[in-house]
């Protein structure tokens, strides 16, 4: 299940709720990057250049791990930003 929290100035944020691979999506379509916290790790990465019709079939998949592995994952210049534990 996916919960939208909203959009602030091209900015969408998107709570993962019930997939054991992600856990919140955030896309900035001013810059054409996905930002995403892994539930297991907690690590957060970023993924430069995702189209915005991507981003919407990602939300809009039936499985967002499956999704990821699939279109984004190794398809898009990433960095680890840091991990939640690691920020704190």
């Amino acid at each position: 299940m996916h919960e939208q929290d909203g959009a602030l100035g091209g900015v969408r944020i998107v709570n993962i709720i019930g997939s054991q691979v992600v856990d919140h999506l955030e896309y900035n379509q001013d810059m054409t990057r996905l930002t995403i916290r892994f539930a297991k790790s907690n690590a957060v990465w970023q993924y430069d250049n995702v189209p915005l019709d991507l981003f919407g079939e990602l939300v809009g998949s039936e499985s967002i791990g499956s999704a990821f592995n699939s279109m984004i994952r190794n398809q898009f210049q990433s960095s680890k930003l840091y991990s939640v534990s690691e920020a704190v």
